[in-house]
């Protein structure tokens, strides 16, 4: 997924099987997972298909202890003076 500032893209994204992955690392199977994040299992589905949201691909991230927060700080530093 790509948030989209003044002409700069910020690349803050997960793929399926990324997102995939990283429920597995947290040992939740597709549908607990999808009742943590308060979707149907569809939708988790869906993400292991395309790719999660955004808020999401950051709360795993966390959750797995892959904080970038610094990063993406910058990056829409760098996108708003852009």
């Amino acid at each position: 997924m790509k948030t989209r500032n003044r002409g700069t893209d910020i690349r803050i994204n997960m793929t399926g099987d990324q997102y995939r992955k990283a429920i597995e690392r947290l040992g939740l199977s597709q549908g607990a997972a999808a009742a943590m994040l308060g979707v149907s299992p569809r939708t988790g589905r869906l993400w292991i298909a395309n790719g999660p949201p955004q808020p999401v691909a950051m709360l795993l991230r966390l959750m797995l202890g892959e904080d970038k927060t610094e990063f993406w700080i910058e990056q829409a530093k760098k996108a708003s003076a852009a």
